[in-house]
Formats: structure tokens, sequence, C-alpha cells
């Protein structure tokens, strides 16, 4: 293996950037991390089909692109699961920053993404709960589904809820604003909301 982790025995890290890219090669193994602070996402490439799950009690931050693969068409992406007990913010230059992957579940307290600052991911499966609001904006031109995996089902948060995508958005689970008092915005920019 070229990174020994599991569940049970998640890599303790805690740092404003991480970079895993093995010389500039993919790494061979899912790859779980468990922070105690903030943890910063740099530059991570896994093999295909080999999957992300990061923790922190505070605020995870998108600085890199991260994923199975930095080609957006390859097939079986994996996934990444993404649980910030404060929010999950882009704090990447020039907006650089992407989760790349078929499967996404994030789940922060404190929202994700902010007004000025999406998230920028490319999925195909999407569940998040937001705890505040929620700003996700994706170049993926096939089909992005919103759908439940593991506990979270579809898109849900406390405030402003965005949804951008350039193709299909299929809705197969619910997008809520869970006071009911905050506005909910959906895009395809080239396709249609199914």
């Amino acid at each position: 293996k070229d990174i020994d982790s599991s569940v049970g025995k998640p890599l303790g890290v805690t740092t404003n950037r991480l970079d895993i890219n093995n010389d500039g090669r993919t790494v061979n193994t899912s790859v779980f991390l468990n922070s105690t602070g903030n943890l910063g996402l740099g530059n991570i490439v896994l093999k295909s089909g080999e999957d992300l799950h990061v923790t922190a009690p505070g605020d995870i931050y998108q600085v890199g692109v991260v994923g199975t693969s930095t080609n957006t068409l390859t097939n079986d992406r994996g996934s990444i699961s993404l649980n910030a007990g404060g929010g999950v913010i882009n704090t990447s230059a020039n907006n650089k920053g992407k989760f790349v992957t078929d499967d996404l579940i994030i789940i922060a307290k404190n929202g994700v993404g902010a007004l000025d600052s999406a998230i920028n991911i490319n999925a195909e499966n999407l569940s998040v709960f937001g705890g505040k609001a929620i700003n996700l904006v994706s170049d993926q031109t096939k089909d992005m589904n919103i759908v439940k995996q593991e506990n979270v089902i579809g898109v849900s948060g406390d405030g402003d809820i965005t949804v951008d995508t350039v193709g299909n958005l299929v809705v197969k689970e619910k997008i809520e604003d869970l006071s009911a008092q905050n506005t909910i915005r959906l895009n395809s920019a080239n396709g249609s909301i199914i």
C-alpha cells in the first residue's frame, strides 16, 4: 500500500494544505484522514476507484484538485466523503480547487461554500447536509444526480442553497431549506432540471 490508513486507523493530519501526490504519481489506496482541527485539501490524486474519507472538527478547506482522477471523463472515480464540524470553504488560488469524484458526500455544520466563493465539484452523485447555506458549482457535462448516500438524503441546509451545473441536474431526492425562510437556486447551463 502507498498509504496505510483505514476506517479504524485514519491518519491524523491538521494543516493549511495537504498534498498527496507521491512524487507526481497517483496513490494506489483509499485514504482516511482524521484531523484534530482544520484541514486544507491540496492536490490529492488517487488511483481510479479509490476513495477519500475526511473528518475534521473544524473547517475543511478546498485548496487544490482532489479526487480519484483529475480527468473528469474517467470511469470509476470512487467517492469523496467530507465531514466537517465547521464549514467546507473554498480557499483555492484563483478559484481553481475542485472535488472530482463519482460520489460526493458532504456533511458540514457551518455551511458549504460561501456567497462569493462556491465549492467547485465534478460529481455524478451528490448528497449534502450543509448545516447552513450551500453554494456548489459543477462543470460536469454529464448528469449530476441529487441522491441519498449513506445517511445523507439529497441536499439540505438552513440557508440559501445554490446548485449550478453545466449538464442535466437530476433531482432524485429532496433539496430542502430547513427553515423554509431562504432561497433555493438551481441552474443547468446546457441541460435540464429533471
